[in-house]
């Protein structure tokens, strides 16, 4: 009853989202056209993806560009995790800290991402199949049925297929049997090795195709940053409070949650794991990426899980007031993220319909001319600027328009501005005087 009650007030909070508009981001991976581009591209991007985006064509074929039934799914996604990530917590914590843990799941600080933008998607999606293939394993485990073998390797995969972080199951599922039943480790190693394989294909794949295994982002530096920061914004989720303090206190307060987290984790076998499970999960996005909202999304389930039993161990009143902290800071912080991530959505809207009018008043042989449009690089520090990529993408995809003629300029210098070709005002005043067409971002 009480779980039906937190994923009905989930609905009630979310939903709003479903009359957000795309961001330009989202056109890039609705532009795929059948499922053979998406299996099989001709050029590989950074991440192989091609369940998310089989799911985007599915819709697009069925409901078209209409962004309601996107939406909808984003948000349907997250309660089904809520749902997935309960069942997980009943079978590793006791007592009333399932329902604390779902709770805090579902409203914490950073699932603006993977349920506001559609992008975000391919995260949750890639979490719902880990949850279901780790539920299953577990009562497999538990049961002794040698059955649900199949389905452990069809939903790992499907895992992977979402996002290639789902590979991360393999070695949940190896540490759990490695620390719980070690005799039997050998015995289980054809639970994982189907989507090892598939993983293992995919890598060798992206390195034959000379693409990265990590964002060219990725420095030491910025991996220790990494590390620091996600380890203590997820077991300490209070960005309002973290973003305003010096990175000398961040690496003091990182330093401290280490060693105490770490003290409580050392010996109790669940906690090893669910340390463990952790500290691969933020080395993972530390060496591939930078700290991202969507990424906290999947990490966050062995931390809310670690946090909550580790609080427990303490007083149980801690707990309650602990999470309570947390569900009301995540409140707080989303409300204002849906404010800022609806105007986003409508700015990608407007500045579309901008661009359609421009092209019904173009002669045959000028251009329009973008200025000041900013990147798609996240902001500080939860701010994402995405009016950008993937325009041109949504101008052919709405409008059937020839996306060559949009020409990005800068006027001006800025944090978010790339290093378009500077034009000054005069310039463009030539320009639009010569038939082209000016739209400053606003």
């Amino acid at each position: 009853m009480l779980l039906f009650l937190i994923l009905i007030l989930s609905f009630l909070f979310y939903g709003q989202t479903l009359n957000f508009y795309f961001i330009s981001d989202d056109f890039y991976y609705l532009s795929f056209a059948n499922f053979r581009s998406i299996f099989f591209p001709q050029h590989f991007s950074q991440h192989y993806i091609p369940l998310f985006l089989a799911v985007l064509l599915i819709i697009k074929k069925n409901f078209g560009l209409n962004p309601f039934p996107f939406h909808l799914l984003t948000v349907a996604v997250h309660l089904v995790n809520s749902v997935f990530f309960y069942v997980l917590a009943k079978q590793l914590l006791k007592g009333f800290l399932p329902l604390i843990a779902v709770a805090v799941f579902t409203f914490t600080f950073h699932s603006y991402e993977t349920v506001f933008w559609i992008t975000g998607l391919s995260l949750s999606l890639m979490l719902m199949f880990s949850l279901l293939t780790f539920n299953i394993f577990l009562y497999g485990l538990k049961t002794g049925k040698k059955s649900l073998l199949f389905l452990v390797n069809l939903f790992s995969i499907a895992s992977i297929l979402s996002h290639e972080y789902g590979f991360s199951i393999i070695i949940f599922i190896c540490l759990y049997l490695l620390i719980f039943t070690r005799k039997k480790f050998a015995k289980y190693l054809y639970f994982i090795l189907p989507p090892f394989l598939l993983w293992l294909s995919i890598t060798v794949w992206k390195l034959i195709s000379g693409i990265t295994l990590s964002s060219g982002a990725v420095t030491p530096y910025s991996f220790l940053t990494t590390v620091i920061k996600t380890f203590t914004y997820l077991l300490l989720p209070f960005p309002y409070i973290l973003d305003r303090l010096h990175k000398i206190l961040i690496i003091v307060l990182f330093s401290l949650l280490l060693i105490f987290i770490y003290g409580k984790s050392s010996k109790p076998k669940l906690r090893l794991f669910l340390f463990l499970w952790l500290t691969f999960d933020i080395l993972l996005i530390a060496a591939t990426s930078l700290p991202q909202a969507r990424y906290y999304y999947f990490i966050s389930v062995p931390a809310i899980l670690l946090l909550l039993s580790v609080i427990s161990s303490i007083s149980r009143k801690m707990v309650i007031l602990f999470a309570l902290l947390i569900i009301f800071q995540g409140l707080i912080f989303l409300t204002g993220q849906k404010t800022y991530w609806s105007k986003t959505s409508m700015i990608t809207k407007n500045q579309l319909k901008k661009i359609r009018l421009a092209y019904s008043e173009l002669p045959a042989d000028k251009k329009i001319y973008l200025v000041n449009f900013p990147d798609s690089l996240n902001g500080p520090p939860w701010n994402a600027y995405l009016f950008r990529n993937g325009l041109d993408y949504a101008v052919k995809q709405l409008y059937s328009l020839d996306p060559k003629k949009l020409v990005f300029v800068n006027s001006g210098t800025g944090k978010y501005l790339r290093s378009d070709p500077y034009k000054k005002c005069h310039e463009l005043t030539k320009l639009s005087i010569q038939g082209n067409r000016i739209i400053f971002y606003e």
